[in-house]
C-alpha cells in the first residue's frame, strides 16, 4: 500500500467501504456554503499554525485573499507583540480545550489593528485525536469604540461631579465671609451715638458685602459653571487700593477679633488695574483671614504691594504658626471639613482656608497695570512651625 501524502485538507472520517450517501453530500455542501457566506471570518490551521482554510468572510475583515493566506503561518494577521498568546492558544488546542469569546487584536493587510472576538475549537479525527483547529473571528471594533466612548462619558460625568462638589464647597465657604462684615456694621450701628457719617460707612459696608454675596449665588445658580468648575471673571478698570480696603473690610472683625496689627506697605503712586474686583478681594481677604486665624492673638499682620514691570505683587506675611512642608505641599487642595478630613490635617499639618469649608487657596495671580488677572498662590516658610507669607505674584 501506498503512504498519502498529507495535504494539509482536513477531510471528514469515512468508515472504508462505504459511499456517501446523496444527503450527507447536500448537508455537506449546505455547511460550506454557511461556512463561506458568514460574515464572521472562519479560518482552519493546522496544530503548527499555518492555515488552510479562509472564507469570504476572512477576506473581508482582514482583506486578504485566500490564495495569499492559505499554507502561511497565521502570525500572518497577529501582531508581533501578541505572537505568545498565538502559541498560548496552539497549547490548549493540542490537549483539546476549547477557548471561547477571547478578546484580541488582529492586524489587516493594510496594517489597520481590528479587535476581534475570537473562538477557537480542536478539530478532531475519527479516533477523537486533535488535528487542526477551528478559528471564529468576530470583528467587535463599534462594539469597543461604543464601550470606549461610555467610559470616557461615565469619567466626564465622574469629573463634572467632582467639580460639582468641589465648586459647590467653595462658593459656601466664600458665602460665610461676607456675613462677618455685615453683622460688624450692624452691631456698629446699633451703638448709640453714631454720627451721620459713621452710619452711612457702615450702610456701604452691608451694600458692598451684599453685592459681593449676590455674584457668589449668581455662580451658584449658573449650572454650566458649575459643571466645568470655572469661574467668570468679569474685568473692570480699577484702583489696586479700592481693591485692598475691600478685602480688610471682610477681615477686619476677625482682625479686630483676635487683637492683630495690621500693617500696610502700599505704593505710592495709584496703581490701575484691569481686574475683576470681586475675586481680587476674595483672594486678599482669604489670606487676611487665614493669617488672623492662625496667628496668637495680638500678632502681626502685614499686608504688602510692590510694582514689577507689567505687574504688582501682593503679599500677605505673619508671625503666626507659619506652613510646615507637608502643608505647602497640599495648600491648594480641595478637601471637605469631614471627620476623616481633619484627621488628615491633624496628621500632615494641612489646614483649610479661613479654617472652615475646602481647604483650597488662592491660586496664582496677574495683577499687572493694563493686565488681567489669573488666579495662584506663592507660600513661603521662614522657619519650622513659625511665621509664614503668601504672595500673589504675576504667573
Amino acid at each position: 500500500m501506498k503512504a498519502r501524502r498529507l495535504t494539509g485538507k482536513v477531510t471528514p472520517a469515512v468508515p472504508v467501504g462505504r459511499r456517501d450517501h446523496p444527503d450527507d453530500i447536500d448537508q455537506r455542501a449546505l455547511l460550506a456554503a454557511i461556512v463561506d457566506s458568514s460574515d464572521d471570518a472562519i479560518v482552519s490551521k493546522t496544530l503548527e499554525g499555518r492555515i488552510l482554510s479562509w472564507n469570504r468572510g476572512a477576506t473581508r475583515i482582514f482583506g486578504y485573499e485566500p490564495g495569499e493566506v492559505i499554507g502561511k503561518p497565521i502570525t500572518i494577521i497577529i501582531p508581533p507583540e501578541l505572537h505568545a498568546e498565538e502559541q498560548q492558544i496552539l497549547d490548549k488546542l493540542r490537549r483539546g480545550e476549547r477557548i471561547d469569546h477571547f478578546d484580541t487584536v488582529r492586524v489587516a493587510k493594510d496594517g489597520r489593528r481590528i479587535a476581534i472576538s475570537l473562538t477557537v475549537s480542536p478539530v478532531r479525527a475519527a479516533d477523537g485525536t486533535v488535528i487542526a483547529a477551528s478559528k471564529v473571528a468576530r470583528d467587535v471594533s463599534e462594539r469597543k469604540l461604543a464601550e470606549q466612548r461610555l467610559q470616557q462619558s461615565e469619567e466626564a460625568l465622574r469629573l463634572a461631579d467632582r467639580r460639582k462638589d468641589e465648586f459647590l464647597a467653595l462658593l459656601a465657604h466664600e458665602l460665610r465671609n461676607p456675613l462677618a462684615p455685615i453683622r460688624y456694621a450692624l452691631a456698629a450701628n446699633s451703638k448709640p451715638g453714631r454720627t451721620p457719617e459713621q452710619l452711612r460707612q457702615a450702610e456701604e459696608i452691608i451694600e458692598r458685602q451684599v453685592t459681593h454675596m449676590s455674584r457668589l449665588l449668581d455662580d451658584l445658580l449658573d449650572i454650566s459653571r458649575i459643571t466645568r468648575g470655572t469661574l467668570e471673571l468679569k474685568k473692570t478698570r480699577t484702583e489696586l487700593t479700592s481693591i485692598i480696603g475691600a478685602a480688610i473690610e471682610t477681615a477686619r472683625p476677625m482682625l479686630e477679633a483676635k487683637h492683630h496689627n495690621l500693617m500696610l506697605d502700599l505704593p505710592t503712586q495709584p496703581v490701575q488695574l484691569e481686574a475683576d474686583v470681586v475675586r481680587l478681594a476674595q483672594v486678599f481677604s482669604n489670606l487676611l483671614i487665614n493669617a488672623a486665624k492662625y496667628t496668637d492673638p495680638g500678632g502681626q499682620i502685614q499686608l504688602r504691594a510692590h510694582q514689577q514691570p507689567g505687574a504688582v505683587v501682593v503679599s500677605v506675611i505673619d508671625n503666626g504658626i507659619g506652613v510646615s512642608a507637608a502643608a505647602a505641599a497640599c495648600v491648594h487642595h480641595v478637601l471637605p471639613v469631614t471627620r476623616g478630613a481633619r484627621a488628615r490635617r491633624r496628621r500632615t499639618g494641612c489646614r483649610s482656608v479661613a479654617g472652615e469649608g475646602p481647604r483650597r487657596a488662592p491660586r496664582r495671580k496677574r495683577t499687572g497695570p493694563e493686565r488681567g488677572h489669573r488666579p495662584g498662590k506663592r507660600v513661603h516658610r521662614d522657619a519650622p512651625d513659625r511665621s509664614a507669607a503668601a504672595d500673589v505674584p504675576r504667573c
